[in-house]
């Protein structure tokens, strides 16, 4: 099976180029075959124009996402209305994986920098092959690609709330090459 790009319809697999870059992807490089397949099939692709959102900050976080093609922009808004840039996703990179997997609400908005096509994994296919098969659930720590959602959640959150206006966005990169 393979994936066609839909915009916000359902859609069935087609292109296996597509369905390689998936399986390619750090999320799922690791996984047995056979699993990434199966999640593979219960995913759908979604194409945005530049500009798009993909989701918003504090949205109920329901879906993993790996880009296919083209760029997505992560940012946070801040008190005082700016936008922080956590990060930019290209071909092959996944994200909303920790807040997804806890049933949590993205701590980001979610903008195609450019027009991208994206695959939209629902939480729990994932999370229910990992009940089925607990190798999945190693294959994806081990592919941990720390995002840093997670470390700039907590600095947020009192008692570090006061970091919230600081520029944590150039943090990222680093914490990119620590792992």
């Amino acid at each position: 099976m393979a994936f066609r790009i839909v915009r916000w319809g359902k859609s069935i697999v087609q292109q296996p180029a597509e369905r390689q870059i998936a399986m390619e992807s750090v999320l799922l490089a690791t996984a047995p075959a056979d699993v990434a397949s199966t999640i593979l099939d219960q995913s759908e692709a979604r194409s945005f124009d530049r500009g798009g959102t993909i989701f918003l900050q504090s949205e109920p976080a329901h879906s993993v996402y790996i880009v296919l093609d083209g760029r997505v922009k992560l940012f946070r808004l801040t008190q005082n209305g700016a936008e922080a840039v956590v990060g930019v996703m290209t071909k092959g990179r996944s994200f909303g994986e920790a807040v997804a997997f806890r049933n949590d609400v993205y701590p980001v908005t979610a903008e195609a920098v450019t027009d991208c096509a994206l695959l939209s994994i629902p939480a729990q296919a994932i999370l229910s092959r990992m009940r089925a098969r607990p190798e999945l659930c190693l294959a994806v720590l081990s592919a941990g690609d720390a995002s840093g959602y997670e470390i700039k959640k907590t600095l947020e959150e009192a008692p570090f709330s006061h970091f919230q206006d600081t520029g944590f966005g150039s943090i990222y990169p680093a914490l990119g090459r620590l792992t």
